[in-house]
């Protein structure tokens, strides 16, 4: 069994692997992960009876928190074999695409995506921020845009006006609202289904080809009836670290 560690912004994922049988899986908020792991130097990594040797063959991470990686790899290292992906990690995949630039996240969806579907793909993950992610089925990657997550845009309302309110996210499809809550909520939701279903259109419009859609990500079932989804894939990116995991051990022998 191995273990995929992605560590976001807000949360840490992590997945324990089976070869490709997900056998659980666990969310940790980003800040209570990095007190876990901060102190790996005085040891303390043996008390975490979850992480123990005998129950782990090895261990792949996938970080976007730079301040946080080092930290990360250094633990688990103590524990397994440890394999970190970074943005020049070997890929089976054609990156089209900066790769000094590239999220560690965007990588693992879409080599998930590539391995998992086989098929021309449009990974839409809901994070902290919001990527699209176009993978075709000959296996290149070819990026694609970045949008502000649902949390940052509700955030941004409260924290640079005076007057308007933080406001708990829930779709909200009436345009004709009269209650500041419900039109910050159907401003967002308009403003992300709109503008994601636009770029959709384009990509699919501008390559000629028609994408499976898949969605990931902790807002992926908020907006499932708002946009065209054919799949939600909450593991996706952890099945693509695992892959890695295996595509870089069989390298190095």
């Amino acid at each position: 069994m191995i273990l995929t560690i992605l560590v976001g912004n807000t949360n840490t994922r992590l997945a324990w692997w089976q070869k490709e049988r997900l056998r659980r899986h666990k969310i940790v908020p980003t800040t209570t992960f990095r007190n876990m792991v901060k102190d790996y130097r005085d040891r303390s990594w043996e008390k975490q009876p979850l992480f123990r040797r005998e129950r782990l063959a090895g261990t792949a991470i996938a970080s976007v928190v730079p301040a946080l990686t080092r930290d990360v790899y250094n633990y688990f290292s103590l524990l397994t074999p440890t394999v970190l992906v970074s943005a020049r990690t070997p890929v089976p995949l054609r990156i089209r695409y900066n790769r000094t630039l590239l999220g560690t996240d965007r990588l693992c969806a879409a080599v998930g995506g590539y391995l998992r579907y086989a098929r021309d793909l449009v990974i839409l993950d809901f994070g902290t921020a919001i990527t699209v992610n176009i993978v075709h089925r000959e296996g290149v990657f070819l990026g694609g845009p970045i949008i502000p997550g649902i949390q940052m845009m509700l955030s941004a309302l409260k924290e640079q006006t005076a007057q308007l309110p933080a406001v708990r996210f829930s779709p909200a499809v009436n345009p004709l609202v009269q209650k500041t809550t419900t039109a910050i909520q159907s401003g967002v939701c308009h403003l992300v289904t709109g503008g994601l279903n636009r770029i959709i259109t384009l990509i699919a419009r501008r390559t000629k080809r028609e994408y499976f859609i898949v969605a990931t990500g902790g807002g992926a079932r908020t907006l499932h009836r708002h946009l065209p989804f054919n799949k939600i894939d909450p593991h996706i990116a952890s099945f693509g670290l695992a892959k890695l995991f295996y595509f870089n051990r069989r390298k190095n022998e």
